[in-house]
């Protein structure tokens, strides 16, 4: 079977990989003896499919790990998320013991690091409430995470975002 087939196949009886050699079969109700002897003879392929979807998926995770800047602006926001979860429960406590602010800069590390603030930026709004603005971010992330200049991915964002304002100014 061609990669296309088995795409179709696992998209149209709902395959998933257990990650342990086994796959399941969720779209039961479709399936007749037939089609699940089919689905077992290409199991090999089925799995091997999951595989390259697996290393596709980890190869574009790390081009996007290594936009300059991107762990360390990434670790000062966990930093400063941390502080601030800490101070809450000091206010909260009223103990008067409130832990030290973080030592990393958030602000110069972006200053410095033009790209990761936009890459980290793009990675947040892929999951926004608006259905169409996710959709631009998620192709901005796409772009970065297939290696793309980030300048160019940056001026194509801003004049997607650009157009929907253009659209939806009066809504």
């Amino acid at each position: 079977m061609t990669k296309q087939e088995i795409a179709e196949m696992i998209a149209k009886y709902a395959i998933t990989d257990n990650r342990d050699g086994r796959i399941k079969i969720s779209n039961t109700k479709i399936v007749t003896d037939a089609i699940y002897k089919q689905i077992i003879s290409v199991k090999p392929e089925i799995v091997a499919y999951f595989a390259d979807e697996r290393a596709e998926y980890q190869r574009r995770r790390q081009t996007f790990e290594e936009i300059p800047g991107v762990k360390e602006l990434r670790a000062a926001r966990a930093e400063r998320e941390a502080w601030r979860t800490k101070m809450r429960r000091a206010m909260e406590r009223g103990t008067c013991r409130y832990p030290t602010a973080p030592k990393s800069d958030e602000v110069a590390i972006a200053e410095k690091y033009p790209a990761a603030k936009f890459a980290l930026m793009v990675e947040e709004q892929r999951y926004g409430s608006n259905a169409e603005l996710a959709s631009i971010a998620a192709k901005a992330y796409d772009a970065l995470s297939n290696g793309e200049p980030w300048e160019q991915v940056k001026a194509a964002y801003d004049a997607d975002n650009k157009a929907f304002v253009e659209r939806h100014l009066w809504d």
